[in-house]
C-alpha cells in the first residue's frame, strides 16, 4: 500500500529539500482540494535553463493559495516542452504511486547526466494523487462518493470531480502555451 499520508510526507520532504535548490527547479502547488478537503498537489520540476521572469497564469477556481498571494505560480520556460504525469486515479493501483516515486527519484538526481538532460530539455508537471479521498478511505477504484474518476475526463464537474476538472484545466493550460508534448497517467493491471 501507499497512503495519502505517505504521499504528503514525501511531498513535504521534497519541498523542503528542493524548493531553494540552485540547479533543480522544483515547485509544489496546491492545485485544488478534493471533495473531502484533501490536497491535490501539482509539482513542477525542471532545470533553470530557459527560465523567464514571467509566471504561469492563475486558472480561475484553482490554486487557492494564490488568492491572497500566499503562493506564486511557477515561472514560465521558453523552448521547453512539458511532460504531464498523473497517478492514483484508482486508489487500489498503488503500483502507480511507486512508479511515480521512481520517476521523482530519477528527476531529482543531482549528478545523474540523464536526469540533468531530462530537466534541461523538459518541464515536468506531476500530480501524484488524483483521488486522495479514495486512497484515504481504502477504496479500490472509486472516490468518496462512489465515482470512478477515470470516467469523467470529458466533462468533469468542478464540484463532484474537482481533481479531474483541475487536472484537465492544468493540462489544457500547457497545451495553450504550446508546450505540451504528452500526458501520461500511471495505472496498473492485475492478471486473474
Amino acid at each position: 500500500p501507499y497512503s495519502y499520508s505517505e504521499c504528503q510526507e514525501l511531498l513535504d520532504f521534497l519541498e523542503i529539500k528542493y524548493s531553494s535548490h540552485t540547479e533543480i527547479y522544483f515547485r509544489r502547488e496546491l492545485l485544488t482540494y478534493s471533495i473531502e478537503n484533501r490536497r491535490v498537489d501539482l509539482l513542477t520540476i525542471s532545470s533553470y535553463d530557459n527560465i523567464t521572469h514571467e509566471y504561469e497564469d492563475i486558472i480561475p477556481g484553482l490554486f487557492p493559495l494564490t488568492k491572497n498571494y500566499q503562493q506564486k505560480r511557477p515561472q514560465k520556460f521558453e523552448q521547453k516542452n512539458c511532460i504531464f504525469v498523473t497517478a492514483r486515479v484508482h486508489p487500489g493501483e498503488t503500483q502507480g504511486s511507486h512508479m511515480l516515486n521512481g520517476l521523482l527519484s530519477f528527476l531529482l538526481k543531482e549528478k545523474n547526466l540523464v536526469s540533468q538532460a531530462a530537466r534541461k530539455k523538459f518541464v515536468f508537471k506531476i500530480i501524484p494523487m488524483l483521488n486522495p479521498d479514495g486512497v484515504y478511505r481504502g477504496h479500490f477504484r472509486l472516490d468518496s462518493i462512489g465515482q470512478n474518476l477515470n470516467r469523467y475526463y470529458q466533462t468533469p464537474s468542478e464540484i463532484y470531480q474537482p481533481s479531474i476538472s483541475a487536472a484537465k484545466e492544468a493540462i489544457f493550460q500547457q497545451h495553450q502555451y504550446g508546450h505540451l508534448k504528452f500526458s501520461i497517467d500511471f495505472h496498473s493491471q492485475s492478471n486473474k
